[in-house]
């Protein structure tokens, strides 16, 4: 949205929806971590009287993380390919292939236990080596840029 034309109605409308769209749903992307988080952690070690403060205060810590890691870092390009590295790596390479190896671990014969267990291994040894080479290259990019300065 930054190479927008600064002076165009229709640039601006979009950029104003946009920014009402992630002021809305911003809090959205947590969902799923609070539904594990809240019951698996919180629950357990607060008080029924204390939970719905506790949960939201978690909320509200994630997200001013998360801001504050964007603020910190105001190259958001770099920021995503650091989190790109950490996260599409993790995802697609890593945790799939645990999942695999959990979904097969009783059911596969010895052959195939063998087979299924080294092309895992593979899997996920490239998947970690992404994310620590990905991890190590983005925060050089970050370090160099602040170091230069802007631009």
């Amino acid at each position: 949205t930054l190479n927008l034309p600064q002076g165009d109605i229709l640039a601006q409308s979009a950029l104003c929806m946009f920014s009402l769209a992630i002021f809305f749903s911003y809090a959205l992307q947590f969902y799923v971590v609070m539904d594990i988080i809240g019951p698996n952690i919180i629950k357990p070690n607060v008080s029924d009287r204390m939970y719905p403060f506790v949960e939201w205060m978690t909320r509200v810590l994630l997200n001013v993380i998360t801001l504050g890691m964007a603020a910190t870092v105001p190259w958001l390009d770099l920021l995503v390919s650091l989190l790109g590295a950490i996260k599409m790596s993790t995802l697609s390479l890593m945790a799939p292939a645990l999942v695999d190896s959990a979904a097969h671990w009783n059911s596969d014969s010895k052959p195939v236990f063998v087979y299924r267990c080294i092309k895992n291994i593979i899997i996920f040894t490239i998947g970690f080596l992404a994310c620590i080479v990905g991890t190590y290259i983005s925060t050089m990019e970050i370090v160099k840029k602040f170091q230069n300065g802007d631009e």
